[in-house]
């Protein structure tokens, strides 16, 4: 009995052996996240416009919501303003009560994108008489400003890194892992510098000018990078 016994505990040390020398042997290792930000002139544009009409039968509410749309977008067709960068975004109407009265009030939204910023202003003015939202400034393409933080970013890291090994003792013999999508990865495209203008009453448009600054977007990246250190 007492030999059948030891042949499991010699087979559990066997397996076990071996482990302590591995273990023994992995280097230390260095995990850094880091950040960067780098600032890009934004290219592209959205506002929004809200047509809203109020009258005493639902039909001449829309119908006065569909006369000054069909004005804006005239005004937009002569700026040179493609149909396939305006988007309806949403067509509403309702009643209401006012001073024992009923009222029925109808609106319509619309989306409008451009990448001609210098156009922008006009594009507002062209809109003017309906509650306007925006304009939202973002780039197209911002491939090269990520790639731009990404190596400000792996430059930090390392840096960093050689920092952290220093204070140890120690040196950065190795970079084990790098992920540039990290799970905390911060990835935004907010602009500091916005213009937002809010819409008259009447159809006409506004006849003061109307002043946009696009600013610049700022694009972040994080990555993290496993370093192996060693004496």
């Amino acid at each position: 009995m007492a030999a059948r016994r030891l042949i499991p505990l010699l087979a559990a040390v066997a397996l076990l052996a071996p482990a302590a020398p591995a273990a023994a042997q992995d280097p230390t290792t260095l995990v850094v996240v880091e950040t960067a930000d780098v600032r890009a002139t934004p290219d592209t544009a959205e506002v929004g416009a809200a047509i809203r009409r109020a009258d005493r039968t639902a039909a001449r509410a829309r119908r006065r919501v569909e006369r000054a749309l069909s004005a804006k977008l005239r005004r937009l067709a002569a700026l040179g303003v493609p149909r396939t960068d305006i988007r309806t975004e949403s067509i509403s109407s309702f009643r209401t009560r006012r001073h024992g009265r009923t009222v029925y009030r109808a609106s319509t939204s619309l989306r409008i994108r451009t990448t001609d910023l210098a156009r922008l202003p006009a594009i507002l003015h062209a809109l003017g008489g309906a509650d306007l939202d925006g304009p939202e400034f973002s780039i197209s393409d911002s491939a090269v400003a990520r790639q731009e933080a990404t190596r400000l970013a792996l430059e930090r890291a390392r840096r960093r890194a050689d920092a952290a090994a220093t204070a140890l003792g120690l040196r950065v013999t190795a970079i084990r892992k790098v992920d540039l999508n990290p799970e905390w990865a911060i990835d935004t495209g907010g602009s500091d510098d916005s213009a937002s203008s809010g819409g008259g009453s009447d159809d006409s448009g506004s006849s003061a000018p109307i002043r946009v600054e696009p600013g610049q977007e700022q694009v972040t990246v994080a990555v993290a990078v496993i370093f192996a250190l060693a004496p």
